[in-house]
């Protein structure tokens, strides 16, 4: 003999044959606990007409009562304006940065000719260097020039030794 699984009688869920409660809605097997739920059409709210727009509501005038205004006075500060460099702190270290690359270059055989180069550009690093270090007006631009010049030496003595080592400077 088939055993048919039995449905609840609350819900309507197909229920196993070894349960004694519905799982979906709790109910004792065989005995509903409430009236099933009406069944509805999928497709009514389509059938629904719209609600009604409540009518707009009118308020009365807003009632502006003039109020007393005090003046405060207190000091105006004025803001510390920025320093404005002229740009050759910054120009320096890039330059520098330039001569450096210029000297890794240049260390590789056959491209030391790439250091009569760097020696020139180092020379006019160095005299610009110098320049931005007299004008700076910050910190920043002071450091900044500072850094393009150390590279700037260290790219001119490397430049002067690989020089020497290969026979083109005396």
């Amino acid at each position: 003999m088939i055993a048919v699984n039995p449905d609840c009688t609350n819900c309507g869920f197909l229920l196993d044959a070894d349960c004694d409660f519905c799982p979906s809605c709790g109910a004792v097997k065989g005995k509903p606990n409430q009236a099933p739920p009406p069944v509805r059409d999928p497709h009514g709210w389509m059938n629904d007409t719209p609600a009604p727009a409540p009518p707009p509501r009118v308020s009365a005038p807003l009632q502006v009562t003039p109020t007393q205004v005090q003046p405060i006075s207190y000091a105006v500060v004025p803001v510390a304006s920025k320093v404005q460099d002229n740009g050759l702190a910054t120009t320096v270290r890039t330059m520098g940065i330039v001569a450096i690359s210029f000297m890794a270059v240049a260390l590789i055989p056959c491209l030391g000719w790439l250091n009569y180069l760097n020696l020139t550009l180092s020379f006019i690093t160095l005299v610009l260097s110098i320049v931005a270090l007299a004008s700076a007006k910050s910190d920043a631009s002071r450091s900044s020039a500072l850094v393009g010049l150390l590279l700037v030496i260290v790219a001119g003595f490397v430049g002067v030794f690989r020089l020497i080592l290969g026979g083109g400077c005396v």
